[in-house]
């Protein structure tokens, strides 16, 4: 009986130790784009955070709060919107803020299509195996499009601050 309990605490105390190794930060806590020397490094950054959390979700629904990209190029497309407006003549940001408001229409409109997609895709799925995937689905398709927007408002701001 000895045996199988030392076993048995052998087995236990390092998944224990694993999963209390990883500490869930909130978004504000990340690096910014702007501390790393390129767009390369801050996703891999961002990469091996989102790889350790589900390391440590153990799959199923835990692991959605792994998906962060959305909520990392929205906290930067909102910096690099901020910056630029700042820097504008009242025209150009009349102007900037029309066109954030059209893209933001853009942007709702692919996330509805994309959850009708997922919807359809996932209906017969059971299992909280099938959340994690979903979520990881939906951040990969609609990550891409809020970082490109980021992007281009940081490029519009280096373009802006060259003049």
């Amino acid at each position: 009986m000895r045996v199988i309990l030392l076993l048995a605490l052998l087995l236990v105390v390092p998944f224990t130790t694993y999963a209390q190794s990883f500490e869930e930060k909130s978004i504000d806590e990340f690096l910014t784009l702007k501390d790393f020397s390129s767009v390369g490094e801050f996703e891999e950054y961002i990469g091996d955070y989102v790889q350790n959390c589900l390391d440590h979700s153990y799959g199923g629904s835990l692991a959605v709060r792994c998906f962060i990209n959305y909520e990392i190029w929205d906290r930067e497309l909102n910096f690099y919107y901020q910056l630029l407006y700042r820097n504008l003549s009242d025209d150009g940001k009349s102007t900037l803020k029309n066109s954030q408001i059209s893209w933001l229409k853009t942007r709702d409109n692919s996330i509805a299509f994309n959850r009708l997609l997922l919807n359809g895709r996932y209906e017969d799925k059971i299992g909280t195996m099938y959340i994690a995937m979903r979520a990881g689905d939906a951040s990969e398709a609609i990550s891409p499009i809020i970082k490109q927007r980021a992007l281009l408002l940081k490029s519009w701001l280096e373009y802006q601050r060259a003049n």
